[in-house]
């Protein structure tokens, strides 16, 4: 039997307090066309690649898709995805799929990453930012973390 087809997500602001906070847009900036100006167009590009790798994930069981897009110094972006396994546990939570994809494309060394998006579902079982802080903050302590929320069932 097949899971049923994951809605799309939309974005929101994270409420999430970690002890790096996540920056915050201006409400009305929260619509990702508002973002496309060419001042912000970096930042709009990996908070794209960030939802559409979230709109990617594979979790049938939880219903918690999340999806993270790490940038470099250098301007390179690596994206991964969360997976979860048949066997429930365990998955393949989103930065380790970018890490994945970070080492075999060549990305450098952890402290080349300077910028990381994390697009989660709000209110979900299985939230990534608190791991994802902490693993960042270990391989690569200077990177900044931008947490947002989506709202599953919402059309982008």
């Amino acid at each position: 039997m097949q899971a049923p087809a994951a809605p799309p997500l939309c974005i929101e602001e994270s409420q999430r307090r970690n002890s790096q906070p996540p920056s915050r847009p201006n409400p009305e900036e929260l619509n990702l066309n508002l973002w496309a100006t060419p001042e912000k167009s970096v930042f709009s590009e990996l908070q794209r690649s960030a939802l559409e790798a979230a709109n990617n994930s594979y979790a049938p069981y939880s219903r918690c898709p999340s999806g993270i897009t790490l940038a470099t110094k250098t301007g390179e972006s690596f994206s991964g995805y969360y997976m979860e396994s048949a066997a429930y546990n365990p998955g393949l939570p989103p930065l380790q799929a970018a890490i994945v994809a970070f080492v075999c494309d060549g990305g450098g060394d952890y402290d080349e990453i300077e910028t990381a998006i994390l697009v989660e579902t709000k209110d979900a079982a299985v939230q990534q930012a608190p791991t994802v802080h902490l693993a960042l903050e270990k391989i690569a302590p200077s990177c900044r973390l931008h947490v947002y929320e989506v709202s599953a069932g919402s059309k982008f």
